[in-house]
């Protein structure tokens, strides 16, 4: 009898510990991990906003020459150099605008898709590559982030542009 309680007795904890082996494991969060400057450099619609912003930078360059020009055209005049001043002013102001509007449909592009493609692929979290300090390769999802990024198309044109005074005042002539 003492037998066939101890063997019951022992039975009940086997069966115990077995039922908890059973249980589902607790599963870590899914991470993956983006090499952002990698993201800024290889991606089209980075080199697009490049090359947008390297663009406006000549048409400003060249502007400015043509405002130099004016400007020692009309030395000793203060109404001239004060309308030269202002045109200066508001070139720095249009390209500061440009800078801003690139990096803004840059940032909006790349987190709608890194929203994407983490929901899609079952991520928990995506982070910088910076901010891990160690990690395997194989969550390593920069690649996969730039392809992603290359099939969207960025508009970097400002929609409530207006003309620059000196084109109006060349489209009048």
């Amino acid at each position: 009898m003492r037998k066939h309680v101890v063997l019951v007795i022992v039975t009940l904890i086997v069966a115990a510990m077995l039922s908890g082996c059973n249980q589902a494991a607790k599963t870590s969060p899914s991470v993956g991990v983006v090499d952002m400057t990698r993201v800024y450099e290889e991606s089209t619609a980075a080199k697009a906003g490049q090359q947008y912003l390297e663009t406006l930078a000549e048409e400003a360059r060249k502007e400015f020459e043509g405002m130099q020009a004016d400007l020692k055209g009309a030395e000793g005049n203060e109404e001239a150099t004060q309308k030269v001043s202002e045109a200066v002013n508001d070139l720095r102001n249009r390209i500061n605008a440009a800078q801003q509007r690139v990096m803004v449909a840059l940032d909006d592009g790349l987190k709608g898709v890194l929203q994407a493609y983490r929901t899609s692929k079952g991520f928990d979290v995506l982070i910088h590559k910076e901010s891990a300090i160690s990690y395997s390769q194989s969550i390593d999802v920069t690649d996969d982030i730039i392809a992603e990024l290359n099939k969207v198309t960025l508009d970097f044109n400002d929609k409530n542009a207006t003309e620059a005074p000196e084109a109006k005042e060349e489209a009048k002539q």
